[in-house]
């Protein structure tokens, strides 16, 4: 096995004991899982007995994030699967999250108790912005009232789950980041670039959040 943080990738040739110790080690040290990788991948609970699956449960691995990387009939079939092997501590599990890219920090003019820094790629439970408050739409997303660093601002979403599962869970080595985020974003790819290229901070925030599907 070539690392411990990710076990649940090696469970196809290792044996069960050997799986068991494992899941049994990283639950004794308290990991805790704080990022994500662009694949969403958790663990397979197909891989695992309900023991271990639970296990890794209890440390903070959430395998309904990597439904993700399903079309919408084989999500839901995977989905079914896991539900009734798992039961209540599978139905207790977050269905959304979210992510950035990019480091979120705060401006000088932010107060103490600002509480909207966030290390790239670490996740968060949940939507990052309510969808309760729309205060507009049109043909690339739908804007919602929110607030940032205690401030208003407008956040827009975009549907990108069909172009995510198409182009960034089949990400190809090499691939510049700049070909991906304009495959990923399509016709709104030049707002995300110009701030990914810092030329845009506070005003315009960039996250990827998979809310209940």
């Amino acid at each position: 096995m070539k690392t411990f943080s990710k076990p649940y990738k090696y469970a196809d040739y290792l044996d069960q004991e050997t799986i068991c110790r494992i899941v049994e080690w990283i639950v004794d040290i308290e990991y805790r899982p704080k990022s994500i990788d662009l694949q969403l991948f958790q663990f397979d609970p197909n891989g695992f007995s309900v023991e271990n699956c639970k296990k890794f449960i209890s440390v903070g691995f959430n395998p309904k994030w990597q439904l993700y990387n399903y079309a919408d009939k084989a999500a839901k079939s995977r989905n079914s699967n896991w539900q009734r092997k798992l039961g209540e501590k599978y139905d207790e599990l977050d269905d959304s999250f979210w992510f950035s890219p990019n480091q979120l920090t705060c401006g000088d003019d932010c107060l103490p108790d600002c509480n909207d820094k966030n290390n790239k790629f670490e996740f968060g439970a949940g939507l990052r912005v309510s969808k309760v408050d729309p205060i507009g739409s049109g043909g690339f997303g739908t804007v919602f009232m929110a607030k940032f660093h205690k401030k208003k601002v407008a956040a827009k979403y975009i549907e990108v789950s069909k172009s995510y599962r198409e182009n960034i869970c089949k990400y190809v080595a090499g691939e510049s980041p700049q070909k991906i985020v304009a495959k990923l974003f399509g016709e709104t790819a030049h707002e995300v670039q110009v701030y990914l290229s810092g030329q845009l901070r506070r005003r315009f925030l960039v996250w990827t959040n998979f809310g209940t599907r």
